[in-house]
Protein backbone atom coordinates (compact mmCIF):
# COMPACT_ATOMS: atom_id res chain seq x y z
CA UNK A 1 0.00 0.00 0.00
CA UNK A 2 2.62 2.57 0.52
CA UNK A 3 4.12 1.80 -2.89
CA UNK A 4 0.42 2.36 -4.22
CA UNK A 5 -0.09 5.45 -3.14
CA UNK A 6 3.21 7.66 -4.77
CA UNK A 7 2.25 5.71 -7.93
CA UNK A 8 -1.52 6.56 -7.90
CA UNK A 9 -0.19 10.30 -7.03
CA UNK A 10 1.95 10.55 -9.93
CA UNK A 11 -0.51 9.21 -12.65
CA UNK A 12 -2.62 11.95 -11.36
CA UNK A 13 0.12 14.68 -11.77
CA UNK A 14 1.39 13.09 -15.32
CA UNK A 15 -2.39 13.57 -16.18
CA UNK A 16 -3.05 16.86 -15.45
CA UNK A 17 0.04 17.69 -17.08
CA UNK A 18 -0.71 16.05 -20.66
CA UNK A 19 -4.42 18.05 -20.45
CA UNK A 20 -3.16 21.18 -19.55
CA UNK A 21 -0.90 21.48 -22.32
CA UNK A 22 -3.71 20.45 -24.74
CA UNK A 23 -6.66 22.06 -23.20
CA UNK A 24 -8.24 25.47 -24.52
CA UNK A 25 -9.04 25.99 -20.65
CA UNK A 26 -8.28 29.24 -19.14
CA UNK A 27 -8.10 29.61 -15.93
CA UNK A 28 -7.98 32.83 -13.77
CA UNK A 29 -5.08 33.33 -11.87
CA UNK A 30 -4.57 36.66 -10.43
CA UNK A 31 -4.94 40.46 -11.63
CA UNK A 32 -1.82 43.10 -11.17
CA UNK A 33 -1.91 46.43 -9.34
CA UNK A 34 -0.80 48.42 -12.22
CA UNK A 35 -3.34 49.60 -14.65
CA UNK A 36 -2.43 50.73 -17.99
CA UNK A 37 -4.60 53.12 -20.85
CA UNK A 38 -5.93 50.96 -23.02
CA UNK A 39 -5.33 53.02 -26.45
CA UNK A 40 -1.52 52.25 -25.82
CA UNK A 41 -1.87 48.26 -26.78
CA UNK A 42 -3.31 49.80 -30.38
CA UNK A 43 -0.13 51.78 -31.02
CA UNK A 44 1.13 50.04 -33.66
CA UNK A 45 4.04 52.56 -33.88
CA UNK A 46 4.83 51.98 -30.49
CA UNK A 47 4.53 48.74 -29.76
CA UNK A 48 4.66 47.18 -26.02
CA UNK A 49 6.12 44.23 -25.22
CA UNK A 50 5.29 42.22 -22.41
CA UNK A 51 6.78 39.09 -20.56
CA UNK A 52 6.14 36.05 -18.88
CA UNK A 53 8.70 33.64 -16.36
CA UNK A 54 8.58 31.22 -14.23
CA UNK A 55 11.35 30.49 -11.44
CA UNK A 56 12.63 27.66 -9.61
CA UNK A 57 9.81 27.67 -7.15
CA UNK A 58 7.09 28.31 -9.26
CA UNK A 59 6.32 31.43 -8.82
CA UNK A 60 5.12 33.67 -12.13
CA UNK A 61 6.38 36.71 -13.16
CA UNK A 62 4.30 39.04 -15.15
CA UNK A 63 4.95 42.46 -16.52
CA UNK A 64 2.38 45.51 -15.93
CA UNK A 65 4.02 47.72 -18.39
CA UNK A 66 2.64 51.42 -18.40
CA UNK A 67 3.40 53.61 -21.63
CA UNK A 68 6.97 52.90 -21.18
CA UNK A 69 7.34 53.07 -17.48
CA UNK A 70 8.61 56.58 -17.72
CA UNK A 71 8.74 57.22 -13.95
CA UNK A 72 5.27 59.13 -13.78
CA UNK A 73 2.85 56.10 -13.29
CA UNK A 74 3.46 53.77 -11.15
CA UNK A 75 4.25 49.96 -13.22
CA UNK A 76 6.31 47.41 -13.28
CA UNK A 77 5.92 43.80 -13.26
CA UNK A 78 3.42 41.51 -10.50
CA UNK A 79 5.30 37.81 -8.96
CA UNK A 80 2.45 35.33 -8.89
CA UNK A 81 3.81 33.27 -5.75
CA UNK A 82 3.48 29.59 -6.36
CA UNK A 83 1.36 29.41 -2.82
CA UNK A 84 -1.03 32.13 -3.63
CA UNK A 85 -0.86 35.72 -3.50
CA UNK A 86 1.12 38.25 -5.17
CA UNK A 87 3.87 40.69 -4.89
CA UNK A 88 3.22 43.86 -7.01
CA UNK A 89 6.82 45.31 -8.04
CA UNK A 90 6.89 49.22 -8.82
CA UNK A 91 10.08 49.72 -10.87
CA UNK A 92 9.22 53.32 -11.05
CA UNK A 93 8.91 53.61 -7.30
CA UNK A 94 12.32 51.94 -7.00
CA UNK A 95 14.06 54.85 -9.67
CA UNK A 96 14.08 52.30 -12.37
CA UNK A 97 11.90 53.53 -14.81
CA UNK A 98 11.68 51.70 -18.14
CA UNK A 99 9.73 49.21 -20.07
CA UNK A 100 10.46 45.17 -19.56
CA UNK A 101 10.35 43.56 -22.68
CA UNK A 102 11.92 40.14 -21.82
CA UNK A 103 11.73 37.89 -18.75
CA UNK A 104 14.12 34.72 -18.25
CA UNK A 105 15.05 32.62 -16.05
CA UNK A 106 18.62 31.96 -15.08
CA UNK A 107 20.77 28.54 -14.07
CA UNK A 108 20.83 29.93 -10.53
CA UNK A 109 16.74 29.91 -11.34
CA UNK A 110 15.61 33.07 -10.61
CA UNK A 111 14.40 35.46 -13.02
CA UNK A 112 16.22 38.36 -15.19
CA UNK A 113 14.24 41.29 -16.74
CA UNK A 114 15.59 43.32 -19.88
CA UNK A 115 14.67 46.84 -20.11
CA UNK A 116 14.97 48.14 -23.68
CA UNK A 117 12.20 49.42 -25.18
CA UNK A 118 12.25 51.56 -28.18
CA UNK A 119 9.35 53.20 -30.52
CA UNK A 120 9.21 51.05 -33.23
CA UNK A 121 8.41 53.14 -36.40
CA UNK A 122 10.97 55.44 -35.95
CA UNK A 123 13.72 53.60 -33.68
CA UNK A 124 13.17 56.34 -30.97
CA UNK A 125 15.56 55.38 -28.24
CA UNK A 126 13.03 56.52 -24.65
CA UNK A 127 16.27 58.70 -23.26
CA UNK A 128 15.85 55.82 -19.79
CA UNK A 129 18.25 53.74 -19.62
CA UNK A 130 19.07 50.41 -21.14
CA UNK A 131 19.25 47.58 -18.07
CA UNK A 132 19.57 44.09 -17.18
CA UNK A 133 17.74 43.44 -13.91
CA UNK A 134 17.16 40.56 -11.44
CA UNK A 135 14.17 40.16 -9.76
CA UNK A 136 13.91 38.32 -6.58
CA UNK A 137 11.22 36.34 -5.28
CA UNK A 138 10.99 38.74 -2.11
CA UNK A 139 9.96 41.63 -4.61
CA UNK A 140 13.13 43.42 -3.99
CA UNK A 141 15.44 43.97 -7.41
CA UNK A 142 19.43 43.99 -8.79
CA UNK A 143 20.95 46.05 -11.09
CA UNK A 144 23.23 43.62 -13.11
CA UNK A 145 23.81 46.25 -15.93
CA UNK A 146 23.46 49.11 -16.44
CA UNK A 147 23.95 50.50 -20.01
CA UNK A 148 23.02 53.93 -19.97
CA UNK A 149 20.77 55.72 -22.25
CA UNK A 150 21.82 58.60 -25.58
CA UNK A 151 19.05 60.21 -25.48
CA UNK A 152 15.55 60.12 -26.61
CA UNK A 153 15.79 61.28 -30.24
CA UNK A 154 19.54 59.80 -30.82
CA UNK A 155 20.61 56.56 -32.36
CA UNK A 156 20.40 54.17 -29.46
CA UNK A 157 23.92 54.05 -28.75
CA UNK A 158 24.38 52.87 -25.35
CA UNK A 159 21.56 49.95 -24.88
CA UNK A 160 21.41 46.37 -24.92
CA UNK A 161 20.16 45.09 -28.10
CA UNK A 162 18.44 41.51 -27.24
CA UNK A 163 19.19 38.71 -24.23
CA UNK A 164 18.93 35.26 -23.93
CA UNK A 165 20.19 32.68 -21.57
CA UNK A 166 22.44 29.69 -22.42
CA UNK A 167 23.22 26.16 -22.18
CA UNK A 168 25.15 27.18 -19.15
CA UNK A 169 22.55 29.19 -17.57
CA UNK A 170 24.63 33.01 -17.73
CA UNK A 171 23.05 35.53 -19.53
CA UNK A 172 23.88 36.81 -22.37
CA UNK A 173 23.33 39.86 -24.40
CA UNK A 174 24.36 42.14 -27.42
CA UNK A 175 25.06 45.51 -27.88
CA UNK A 176 24.45 47.99 -30.51
CA UNK A 177 25.84 46.51 -33.80
CA UNK A 178 25.62 49.84 -36.05
CA UNK A 179 28.10 51.32 -33.50
CA UNK A 180 31.79 51.47 -34.53
CA UNK A 181 32.57 50.17 -30.98
CA UNK A 182 30.28 47.81 -30.17
CA UNK A 183 29.99 46.12 -33.54
CA UNK A 184 33.42 44.58 -32.59
CA UNK A 185 32.69 44.40 -28.88
CA UNK A 186 29.20 42.98 -28.99
CA UNK A 187 28.12 39.92 -27.98
CA UNK A 188 28.41 40.12 -23.71
CA UNK A 189 27.47 37.80 -20.84
CA UNK A 190 26.71 38.26 -17.49
CA UNK A 191 27.73 34.84 -14.92
CA UNK A 192 25.36 34.22 -12.33
CA UNK A 193 27.81 31.97 -10.13
CA UNK A 194 30.82 34.94 -10.24
CA UNK A 195 28.71 38.29 -10.94
CA UNK A 196 30.48 39.34 -13.13
CA UNK A 197 30.15 40.93 -16.53
CA UNK A 198 32.57 39.50 -19.24
CA UNK A 199 33.14 40.23 -23.23
CA UNK A 200 33.33 37.51 -25.41
CA UNK A 201 36.80 36.59 -26.01
CA UNK A 202 36.05 36.58 -29.76
CA UNK A 203 35.25 40.30 -30.39
CA UNK A 204 38.24 40.71 -32.41
CA UNK A 205 36.15 41.24 -35.95
CA UNK A 206 33.02 43.24 -36.69
CA UNK A 207 30.37 40.74 -34.88
CA UNK A 208 27.53 43.67 -35.19
CA UNK A 209 27.74 43.88 -38.64
CA UNK A 210 26.35 47.91 -38.68
CA UNK A 211 22.82 46.29 -37.94
CA UNK A 212 19.81 48.87 -38.24
CA UNK A 213 17.50 46.37 -35.96
CA UNK A 214 16.13 47.48 -32.95
CA UNK A 215 15.19 44.80 -29.90
CA UNK A 216 15.33 41.32 -29.63
CA UNK A 217 18.01 40.06 -31.84
CA UNK A 218 19.27 37.62 -30.05
CA UNK A 219 17.92 33.50 -29.15
CA UNK A 220 19.76 30.51 -27.79
CA UNK A 221 19.48 27.28 -30.37
CA UNK A 222 20.97 24.35 -28.49
CA UNK A 223 24.31 23.33 -28.74
CA UNK A 224 26.08 26.30 -26.84
CA UNK A 225 24.80 28.46 -30.24
CA UNK A 226 22.81 31.51 -30.42
CA UNK A 227 21.22 33.31 -33.48
CA UNK A 228 21.38 36.63 -34.32
CA UNK A 229 18.24 37.71 -36.28
CA UNK A 230 19.38 40.27 -38.83
CA UNK A 231 17.57 42.25 -40.92
CA UNK A 232 19.39 42.93 -44.67
CA UNK A 233 16.51 44.78 -45.77
CA UNK A 234 12.77 45.52 -45.11
CA UNK A 235 12.00 42.24 -46.82
CA UNK A 236 14.59 39.79 -45.51
CA UNK A 237 16.06 38.39 -42.20
CA UNK A 238 18.48 36.28 -41.64
CA UNK A 239 19.34 34.01 -38.33
CA UNK A 240 22.97 34.18 -38.13
CA UNK A 241 25.60 31.85 -35.78
CA UNK A 242 27.35 32.84 -33.19
CA UNK A 243 29.19 31.58 -29.95
CA UNK A 244 31.16 32.51 -26.84
CA UNK A 245 34.53 31.01 -28.60
CA UNK A 246 33.40 31.59 -32.40
CA UNK A 247 32.66 34.47 -34.41
CA UNK A 248 29.96 35.09 -36.23
CA UNK A 249 28.80 33.26 -39.23
CA UNK A 250 26.59 33.88 -42.11
CA UNK A 251 23.73 31.71 -42.15
CA UNK A 252 23.47 29.73 -45.32
CA UNK A 253 19.93 28.28 -44.50
CA UNK A 254 18.71 30.97 -46.61
CA UNK A 255 17.04 34.27 -45.42
CA UNK A 256 13.21 34.61 -44.71
CA UNK A 257 12.25 36.54 -47.67
CA UNK A 258 8.46 36.29 -48.14
CA UNK A 259 8.24 38.95 -50.67
CA UNK A 260 6.60 41.64 -48.95
CA UNK A 261 8.55 44.46 -46.55
CA UNK A 262 8.32 43.97 -42.66
CA UNK A 263 9.15 45.35 -39.70
CA UNK A 264 11.33 44.68 -36.41
CA UNK A 265 11.84 41.76 -34.76
CA UNK A 266 9.12 41.92 -31.72
CA UNK A 267 9.42 38.09 -30.80
CA UNK A 268 11.98 35.05 -31.26
CA UNK A 269 11.70 31.67 -29.31
CA UNK A 270 13.38 28.67 -30.11
CA UNK A 271 11.66 25.12 -30.12
CA UNK A 272 13.86 23.02 -28.85
CA UNK A 273 11.24 20.17 -29.38
CA UNK A 274 11.19 19.75 -33.24
CA UNK A 275 14.62 22.17 -33.11
CA UNK A 276 12.82 24.72 -34.71
CA UNK A 277 13.56 28.54 -34.51
CA UNK A 278 10.58 31.22 -34.45
CA UNK A 279 10.63 34.88 -35.21
CA UNK A 280 8.05 37.66 -35.28
CA UNK A 281 7.48 40.47 -36.36
CA UNK A 282 5.04 43.78 -37.09
CA UNK A 283 4.03 43.61 -40.49
CA UNK A 284 3.94 45.98 -43.66
CA UNK A 285 1.47 46.10 -46.31
CA UNK A 286 -1.14 45.26 -43.61
CA UNK A 287 0.59 41.98 -43.28
CA UNK A 288 1.13 39.20 -40.83
CA UNK A 289 4.73 38.56 -40.85
CA UNK A 290 6.24 35.18 -38.91
CA UNK A 291 8.83 33.11 -40.17
CA UNK A 292 10.78 29.71 -39.11
CA UNK A 293 13.73 28.07 -39.79
CA UNK A 294 13.80 24.43 -39.70
CA UNK A 295 16.75 22.44 -38.25
CA UNK A 296 17.81 18.83 -38.76
CA UNK A 297 15.46 16.86 -36.27
CA UNK A 298 18.02 15.25 -33.72
CA UNK A 299 21.10 17.15 -34.27
CA UNK A 300 21.42 18.92 -30.92
CA UNK A 301 20.80 22.78 -31.85
CA UNK A 302 19.99 24.34 -34.77
CA UNK A 303 23.24 25.39 -35.75
CA UNK A 304 25.49 22.62 -34.94
CA UNK A 305 29.03 23.28 -36.58
CA UNK A 306 31.91 23.72 -34.25
CA UNK A 307 33.89 25.20 -37.25
CA UNK A 308 31.26 27.76 -37.59
CA UNK A 309 30.71 25.86 -41.29
CA UNK A 310 28.02 23.60 -42.38
CA UNK A 311 25.25 25.20 -40.73
CA UNK A 312 22.52 23.06 -39.82
CA UNK A 313 19.04 24.69 -41.34
CA UNK A 314 17.32 22.31 -43.94
CA UNK A 315 14.45 24.41 -44.85
CA UNK A 316 12.73 27.93 -44.27
CA UNK A 317 8.73 28.89 -43.54
CA UNK A 318 7.35 32.21 -43.62
CA UNK A 319 3.85 32.71 -43.00
CA UNK A 320 1.05 32.24 -45.65
CA UNK A 321 -1.08 35.51 -45.43
CA UNK A 322 -0.28 36.97 -48.55
CA UNK A 323 -3.15 39.72 -48.87
CA UNK A 324 -4.12 42.97 -47.72
CA UNK A 325 -6.14 42.48 -44.01
CA UNK A 326 -6.78 46.09 -43.81
CA UNK A 327 -4.81 46.89 -41.21
CA UNK A 328 -1.49 47.15 -39.38
CA UNK A 329 -1.13 43.75 -37.20
CA UNK A 330 1.66 41.98 -35.61
CA UNK A 331 2.22 39.13 -32.86
CA UNK A 332 2.09 40.71 -29.87
CA UNK A 333 2.73 37.33 -28.07
CA UNK A 334 5.33 34.41 -28.57
CA UNK A 335 6.14 31.11 -26.92
CA UNK A 336 7.56 27.57 -27.46
CA UNK A 337 5.98 24.75 -25.80
CA UNK A 338 8.60 22.75 -23.83
CA UNK A 339 6.22 20.10 -23.27
CA UNK A 340 5.11 19.26 -26.72
CA UNK A 341 6.85 21.58 -29.00
CA UNK A 342 5.35 24.71 -31.44
CA UNK A 343 4.36 27.75 -30.48
CA UNK A 344 1.49 29.83 -28.76
CA UNK A 345 1.02 32.67 -30.47
CA UNK A 346 -1.38 36.05 -29.99
CA UNK A 347 -2.02 38.88 -32.11
CA UNK A 348 -1.92 42.41 -31.41
CA UNK A 349 -3.84 45.36 -33.77
CA UNK A 350 -4.00 48.97 -34.11
CA UNK A 351 -8.04 49.01 -34.40
CA UNK A 352 -10.14 48.30 -31.31
CA UNK A 353 -12.95 46.59 -33.52
CA UNK A 354 -10.92 44.38 -36.71
CA UNK A 355 -11.51 40.88 -35.10
CA UNK A 356 -8.17 39.68 -37.26
CA UNK A 357 -10.04 36.57 -39.02
CA UNK A 358 -12.52 36.26 -35.86
CA UNK A 359 -8.91 35.61 -33.38
CA UNK A 360 -8.92 38.83 -31.73
CA UNK A 361 -8.02 37.62 -28.05
CA UNK A 362 -7.64 34.22 -28.93
CA UNK A 363 -4.49 32.16 -28.14
CA UNK A 364 -3.51 30.35 -31.00
CA UNK A 365 -1.34 27.66 -31.95
CA UNK A 366 1.28 26.40 -34.78
CA UNK A 367 2.38 22.89 -34.03
CA UNK A 368 5.54 21.58 -35.93
CA UNK A 369 3.21 20.67 -39.10
CA UNK A 370 1.82 24.10 -39.21
CA UNK A 371 -1.16 23.31 -38.23
CA UNK A 372 -2.96 26.24 -36.98
CA UNK A 373 -4.66 25.55 -33.61
CA UNK A 374 -7.08 27.74 -32.00
CA UNK A 375 -6.54 27.10 -27.81
CA UNK A 376 -9.42 29.60 -26.72
CA UNK A 377 -10.00 33.07 -25.38
CA UNK A 378 -8.61 33.56 -21.92
CA UNK A 379 -10.78 36.66 -21.44
CA UNK A 380 -13.77 37.78 -23.03
CA UNK A 381 -13.07 42.01 -24.12
CA UNK A 382 -9.07 41.19 -23.75
CA UNK A 383 -5.82 41.41 -25.72
CA UNK A 384 -3.29 38.51 -25.12
CA UNK A 385 0.18 40.56 -24.38
CA UNK A 386 1.89 37.44 -23.16
CA UNK A 387 2.51 33.67 -23.04
CA UNK A 388 4.99 31.49 -21.36
CA UNK A 389 5.20 27.99 -20.24
CA UNK A 390 6.20 26.72 -16.58
CA UNK A 391 5.07 24.51 -13.76
CA UNK A 392 3.51 22.07 -16.16
CA UNK A 393 1.36 24.40 -17.73
CA UNK A 394 0.58 26.99 -20.40
CA UNK A 395 0.32 31.24 -19.16
CA UNK A 396 -1.51 34.02 -20.78
CA UNK A 397 -1.25 37.66 -19.90
CA UNK A 398 -4.17 39.72 -20.69
CA UNK A 399 -4.30 43.35 -21.43
CA UNK A 400 -8.79 44.56 -20.90
CA UNK A 401 -9.59 46.40 -23.12
CA UNK A 402 -12.18 48.18 -20.76
CA UNK A 403 -10.71 49.14 -17.63
CA UNK A 404 -6.66 48.23 -18.39
CA UNK A 405 -6.24 46.00 -16.25
CA UNK A 406 -3.62 43.36 -16.68
CA UNK A 407 -4.52 39.80 -15.39
CA UNK A 408 -2.42 36.44 -15.93
CA UNK A 409 -4.98 32.81 -16.70
CA UNK A 410 -3.07 29.61 -16.70
CA UNK A 411 -3.50 26.19 -18.52
CA UNK A 412 -3.15 24.38 -15.32
CA UNK A 413 -6.70 23.10 -13.47
CA UNK A 414 -7.24 23.98 -10.29
CA UNK A 415 -6.41 21.36 -7.75
CA UNK A 416 -10.28 19.85 -7.36
CA UNK A 417 -11.72 16.00 -7.28
CA UNK A 418 -9.07 13.87 -7.13
CA UNK A 419 -5.95 15.99 -8.11
CA UNK A 420 -7.31 17.74 -4.68
CA UNK A 421 -6.86 15.18 -2.61
CA UNK A 422 -3.40 14.05 -4.40
CA UNK A 423 -2.14 17.03 -2.89
CA UNK A 424 -3.51 17.65 0.01
CA UNK A 425 -2.05 13.97 0.72
CA UNK A 426 1.31 15.29 -0.30
CA UNK A 427 1.09 18.32 2.29
CA UNK A 428 0.68 15.79 5.09
CA UNK A 429 3.00 13.51 4.46
CA UNK A 430 5.25 15.98 4.00
CA UNK A 431 4.09 17.29 7.80
CA UNK A 432 4.41 13.98 8.90
CA UNK A 433 7.94 13.22 8.09
CA UNK A 434 8.34 16.75 9.55
CA UNK A 435 7.40 15.34 12.87
CA UNK A 436 9.31 12.32 13.06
Amino acid sequence: MRRALPMLLAAVFIASLASSVAAATWNYVGTSAFTTTPSLNQDYKRIRLNSIAVDASGNVYATATNGNNEGTNAGGLTIYKAGGGKIDVNLNALGLPGAVTKLVKAGDGKIYALQNWLEVEWNYDSGIDSRILRINPNGTVDVVYNAGNNGAYNAPKYRINGMAVGGDGNIYFTRAGFDSYYKVHYLWRYDVGSGQIEEAPINVTNNGWSETHRINDLEYVGNNRFAIIKMNTDAKWRADVISWTSNRQIAPNGPSEPGWGRDWCLGTAYDAVNNMLWTAARGRSNRLILSRWNGTPGAGGLFVDDLGNGIVSNSMWHSPFDADLGTIWWVSALAADPYIGGVLMAYGINSPTNPIGGYRGHVVRYDAALNLIDEGVPEAGADVVALGFGNGGAYALVLNNTTGAYSLYTTIPEPTGLLAIGTGLIGLLGVIRRRK
